[in-house]
């Protein structure tokens, strides 16, 4: 089998502009005390995940608040979108609704390491040209999306100063 790193996204955290304005921005670690999330618990355990931040060049594991847990991926985004907490989600997932502005971006200066995205198929002569032209595409797509998400993000840190 061969791997081929086609792209990589970023973690995000994030709520509705409702839910910022009733709770207030965290600027910090420290200020995900006073603040709820929407959680996500892995399905064979059944516990909720921990958050992973950066800061000052350590990992750093962050158990939320939860004021309700979901197990899948679009759930978890509603449940953002309904303002029951701040989500941590990969940012490609939310990217339509933080450029509508339906959710904000928060605690951009705190991120973790790019997860990285690979496309896995056969060795040999038997990898045709449709399927490097499909990791082709995909990798092509994932770097408009970084390079928007990156423009988004230099918007919402602008709008966050002023």
């Amino acid at each position: 089998m061969i791997a081929r790193r086609v792209a990589s996204f970023e973690w995000i955290t994030c709520a509705t502009p409702e839910y910022l304005q009733k709770y207030g921005t965290p600027r910090q670690l420290t200020d995900l005390v006073a603040h709820q999330a929407v959680g996500y618990f892995h399905p064979q355990s059944g516990k909720n995940i921990d958050w992973v931040f950066i800061s000052n060049g350590k990992s750093v594991n962050i158990r939320m608040n939860n004021a309700i847990s979901v197990n899948e991926t679009s759930a978890y985004v509603t449940c953002g979108l309904k303002s029951l907490g701040l989500i941590r989600v990969a940012s490609y997932l939310v990217q339509e609704h933080l450029r509508a502005g339906r959710l904000v971006s928060v605690l951009d200066q705190l991120s973790e390491p790019s997860v990285p995205v690979s496309a896995v198929y056969p060795m040999g002569n038997r990898s045709s040209i449709t399927v490097r032209a499909f990791i082709d595409w995909v990798g092509e797509l994932f770097a408009k999306r970084a390079h928007e998400e990156y423009l988004l993000r230099q918007r919402s840190k602008r709008r966050m100063e002023a």
